[in-house]
């Protein structure tokens, strides 16, 4: 094989076997087809510069084909989704977080407004059975506050 048709294969491979923006992906052959054109390195009989043009119109016909574009649009379509649930995922871990943070705030004020009441029964002179059952604390943490003497 030439030299010529192996740069074509490797650099058709390489570009359009990745999933890239058409703009880029044709930015990128475009470039690299100057390059290789202008360098002399890389060519050294008139065919194969005819060679290697050819490649470079048989790849930009490609790249502006309407399956390519589908493809295209297919790919960029499905990035875009993939972005909008990942971001409805991050607003629905916020907003089930932000009800968490709710839920608990508010049963540690509960809680704690229990525990107030709890002492002024207490220093009302009620039974610990009775503050037990009208604060809705067990009996236990009516004894816990007993022994802290309220």
């Amino acid at each position: 094989m030439r030299r010529a048709t192996i740069l074509s294969d490797y650099i058709f491979k390489s570009v359009f076997g990745k999933q890239e923006n058409e703009r880029i992906l044709l930015s990128l052959v475009k470039e690299t087809w100057i390059n290789f054109l202008k360098s002399s390195s890389g060519v050294s009989k008139p065919e194969e510069i005819k060679e290697v043009h050819d490649a470079y119109n048989k790849m930009l016909k490609v790249a502006s084909s309407p399956e390519y574009r589908a493809y295209i649009n297919a790919v960029d379509k499905a990035e875009q989704l993939k972005k909008n649930d990942i971001a409805w995922a991050k607003e629905e871990g916020i907003k089930e977080g932000l009800a968490e943070g709710l839920a608990e705030g508010l049963a540690e004020g509960e809680r704690k407004k229990a525990i107030e009441t709890a002492k002024k029964m207490l220093l009302d002179g009620l039974s610990p059975e009775s503050v037990a059952k009208y604060s809705g604390l067990t009996i236990n943490e009516v004894n816990l506050l007993i022994d802290d003497k309220y």
